[in-house]
């Protein structure tokens, strides 16, 4: 039987330290798989705990880059505007706007 730690993402298995993530739903299609499970190649829980920590906070890192890139987020677009209030961010009459939102 295997010990398992779920905050560190870290399982014990006759001795050896392995790594155990659920992949976000969202990017099961880009895995094609909905857990990663690899060996951390250490019989030390300190080590494993510690590698554990730095693999996750890389593959959040990762996993967040690729949602962001899947995310339709519209362009900005400059242009002329008549709105005072907008004059007043914008003095010499240019406007930042949304692409696809009217005003």
């Amino acid at each position: 039987m295997g010990n398992k730690c779920k905050e560190n993402h870290v399982l014990n298995r006759d001795g050896i330290y392995y790594y155990l993530q659920r992949v976000p739903h969202d990017l099961t299609s880009h895995y094609g798989v909905e857990g990663l499970c690899f060996s951390l190649e250490t019989k030390s829980a300190f080590t494993a705990t510690r590698a554990s920590k730095s693999i996750n906070q890389h593959l959040e890192d990762y996993w967040l880059g690729l949602q962001l890139q899947n995310m339709d987020i519209p362009a900005i677009q400059v242009g002329k505007s008549s709105d005072p209030v907008a004059n007043t961010f914008f003095p010499n009459n240019d406007n930042a706007q949304l692409s696809g939102l009217s005003q």
